[in-house]
């Protein structure tokens, strides 16, 4: 076979395009994998990327956490991001993420809901009955069914067992009863009722009870603060709402007695908030409470009295978004910088 100078250059030519792309895909490999790791904080543990996280979830071994850069997935046990997919990329600002009882995944960001079931995404947006594509929150309710919030109203999601496709089943605005079109976030309680925090200044909860009636609760009837952050129900079923902008706010604890909910007491810095703008709320394995400011870090609250973790004590930031914990106590929060893992938190909180 004769081989040219020309032929020679091509093949030259061909290697080195070979070698710049498998060298490409390396770095990119390596850089979407590589987490840094940082702490000089005994029993914390600093991941950064992703950056900004306001949703986690757990599914076995895997975390997922989403902010502005989309979804990403950590493993929990040596702490390692892994590459990003391009649909997990494409999920920018995913605000909300539920694995359902079935271990589907399910997203709430500002291009809509999309849901992961038998190896396929599939998002649903105005186009198929979405209030609006900039969904806030997600909750998944005793029936299976899928909740959505968005910035102009709630939505009831059903996706049949084969997971072939999901459809908007019912949605409410104010015309349904909302206080508010903005639902900022959604809990189906224990008994059966519904409850919507909107963040607006027109906000506050509307409950829709398991009888179809509405009940509301705003500042004028005792809520800290019309704009609505968080709403958790513990395990001895009470409800706690965090609510604030920034720098005021609290929280309130609700119980149900004689077939109706109400607000019990209200929370404020003088009772050991780290903030008076409550961001999140978790309850731990150890029945303690914490609460997660804007600015001032988290307030772990149990019989004993408070604790306040910020960023002297190993946060990657005082703004703390979301918390959960996993299978092996391990607390995961969701900052604005980076997530923080407490790994040792039994000492720690002493």
């Amino acid at each position: 076979m004769l081989v040219t100078g020309r032929s020679v250059r091509l093949i030259q030519i061909l290697v080195a395009l070979a070698v710049v792309s498998l060298l490409t895909w390396y770095l990119n490999l390596s850089h979407a994998a590589m987490v840094a790791l940082q702490s000089a904080h005994s029993g914390f543990v600093v991941i950064d990327p992703p950056e900004e996280v306001s949703a986690l979830a757990i599914q076995g071994d895997t975390i997922w956490a989403g902010g502005v850069e989309g979804l990403f997935r950590i493993d929990r046990h040596t702490f390692e991001v892994m590459a990003q997919t391009p649909e997990e990329s494409s999920f920018t600002y995913t605000r909300a993420i539920l694995v359902d009882r079935p271990g589907r995944i399910w997203l709430g960001h500002d291009q809509g809901v999309s849901c992961l079931a038998n190896g396929q995404w599939q998002t649903l947006t105005k186009k198929d009955g979405l209030p609006d594509n900039r969904v806030n929150t997600l909750a998944e309710d005793p029936s299976g069914l899928i909740w959505a919030g968005t910035w102009s109203g709630a939505v009831q999601i059903a996706l049949p067992d084969d997971g072939v496709e999901a459809h908007i089943s019912k949605s409410w605005t104010r015309e349904d009863g909302l206080l508010s079109d903005m639902v900022n976030v959604i809990l189906p309680d224990s008994y059966g009722g519904i409850w919507f925090g909107s963040y607006n200044s027109r906000g506050g909860i509307s409950y829709l009870a398991a009888d179809g009636n509405w009940h509301y609760w705003t500042v004028d009837n005792g809520l800290p603060h019309e704009y609505v952050t968080s709403i958790y129900q513990d395990q001895l079923q009470e409800v706690w709402v965090g609510t604030g902008l920034l720098s005021e706010g609290g929280a309130a604890i609700f119980q149900y007695t004689d077939g109706a909910w109400s607000l019990v007491r209200t929370l404020s810095k003088d009772d050991g908030l780290a903030g008076e703008k409550v961001r999140s709320i978790f309850q731990d394995q150890a029945q303690r409470m914490w609460l997660g400011s804007e600015y001032d870090g988290v307030a772990i609250v149990d019989p004993d009295g408070v604790t306040i973790l910020d960023q002297t004590s190993g946060l990657s930031d005082n703004e703390v978004k979301v918390m959960l914990e996993d299978q092996d106590g391990q607390l995961w929060l969701g900052t604005r910088y980076g997530v923080t893992v407490i790994t040792e938190h039994q000492d720690t909180i002493k």
